[in-house]
């Protein structure tokens, strides 16, 4: 694990929170000459509608701030042993970072030894927090030019900067979801700040917390299942978990005293947090539903903003196994007697979608193999898996080898050559019975994603022994 680094020691128990934990900003710098790092000094505010959570964005810095966040330029699967990917690891790419040194914040990238450096806005106004999208090919940003803070994407070589958001309100710190097909970030376009999770394309902005003192930092998991957050409530802010549409809220931390800054960990399996429970902020470590605590850092400074990586050079490999969605497909490209499922997403939520198929992985075999159709019968999206580049079987929500997740490629609605990723849950036979699960998504031409409980069929996923 690698944490960002540490300010002066400090007695404020209000955080200002950055706006994302994949792109967090240190709060110190170190001048050329060895002097004495100084703090930076935050850009006036946007109006102020709560006294919970509130983005957190600097100005005026005399030197580079430091690195947000690294590209993956040559993506790699997620890392997912055994349940979970991690935050975009693949081969390090160009490191994005924000910069002054022209007039205004302006966004740059450069190689990891230095060389290439290269700004990719150009604007009066300022532009920050920039976020890589998972294949690294596209980049979500703060920008001020429209005279409030939106979100823009823009391509890796600052070509094509599109206005994502179009509010009057403040929307700032983007996050992608692992599979690059949505976004999440905080807006207090209805009052206070809370979270939305928006299409990659800017579309279906749907605010997904509900929280009076409001909500910030969203950090998806891994696999995409979860999102970790900071949420204010009764005046002080806890490290919460829910699913993607803002169902499932869960305090994890349940303290008295400041949690904030969750990251999660490569395997999906822990999260990291900064606390000052014990009277000093210092980084925490706890298991993704919030047992086993422990604290990692000890000094009396102050420890902020933890991002977790993966060990370099370490990619996923498939899991033995075996993945039945339902039915088959038949010769013809038909599904023969397969799963109903009961759409909770997408513009429809109440529809009804088919699918069926499977997937199995040997060892030694190169790819995994098998056969998948999905039918959204409400919007009549069409998705066939054409090949299949990864199978991964582990822990769920309904125990151990009861979750499985299948990447590869599908023609969707005609169109070929569409990243795929499948998502179940095998639950009716865990000790606790309770629908089988699936979520499905799409990209980047044709954008799907939706989900939900079967309401007919069987899902079962069984890891060889």
């Amino acid at each position: 694990m690698r944490t960002k680094a540490r300010g002066t020691t400090t007695t404020e128990q209000k955080p200002s929170f950055p706006t994302n934990s994949q792109e967090k900003r240190a709060e110190t710098m170190r001048t050329d000459d060895g002097a004495r790092p100084e703090v930076l000094k935050p850009r006036p505010a946007v109006p102020s509608v709560t006294r919970g959570w509130r983005p957190r964005v600097l100005s005026r810095p005399r030197a580079v701030h430091l690195v947000l966040a690294l590209v993956l330029l040559s993506m790699v699967v997620l890392a997912f042993p055994p349940d979970g990917g991690a935050a975009f690891p693949g081969v390090n790419g160009k490191i994005a970072f924000d910069s002054n040194r022209d007039g205004n914040e302006e966004i740059y990238v450069i190689n990891p030894d230095g060389t290439g450096e290269t700004r990719l806005t150009n604007n009066p106004a300022s532009q920050h927090h920039a976020s890589w999208s998972p294949n690294g090919t596209k980049i979500a940003f703060n920008n001020h030019q429209d005279g409030n803070t939106e979100i823009y994407v823009m391509n890796a070589d600052g070509t094509g900067q599109t206005n994502l958001t179009n509010n009057s309100a403040e929307d700032a710190g983007p996050g992608w979801s692992p599979d690059g097909t949505r976004i999440a970030f905080a807006s207090n376009r209805d009052g206070n700040f809370e979270i939305y999770i928006m299409n990659a394309d800017g579309t279906g902005q749907t605010r997904i917390t509900n929280n009076p003192e409001g909500d910030g930092e969203p950090d998806w998991s891994p696999d995409g299942t979860k999102i970790a957050s900071a949420k204010t409530h009764a005046g002080n802010i806890q490290i919460y978990v829910m699913n993607p549409d803002g169902t499932g809220q869960m305090n994890l931390t349940n303290t008295s005293t400041l949690e904030d800054s969750p990251s999660w960990s490569p395997d999906g399996t822990e999260i990291a947090f900064r606390s000052n429970r014990d009277g000093d902020a210092n980084i925490y470590t706890m298991n993704a539903d919030g047992t086993g605590q422990v604290r990692v850092t000890t000094n009396p400074a102050e420890d902020a903003r933890p991002s977790w990586g993966p060990v370099p050079g370490v990619a996923a490999t498939s899991t033995p196994g075996r993945v039945s969605l339902g039915g088959f497909i038949d010769s013809a490209g038909n599904i023969v007697n397969g799963s109903g499922l009961l759409l909770q997403q997408g513009p429809i939520p109440g529809g009804k979608a088919t699918f069926g198929g499977n997937v199995q992985f040997a060892s030694g075999d190169p790819n995994p193999t098998g056969n998948v159709r999905y039918i959204d019968h409400a919007t009549g999206n069409d998705i066939k898996a054409t090949s299949f580049s990864l199978l991964l079987i582990g822990v769920g929500p309904c125990g151990t080898d009861t979750h499985a997740t299948i990447k590869g490629k599908a023609t969707v609605n005609g169109v070929p050559d569409q990243d795929l990723k499948i998502d179940v849950d095998d639950c009716d036979s865990a000790p606790v019975a309770a629908p089988d699960t699936l979520m499905i998504t799409t990209g980047p031409n044709q954008v799907y994603a939706n989900g939900g409980p079967l309401v007919g069929g069987n899902i079962q996923v069984k890891k060889a022994q």
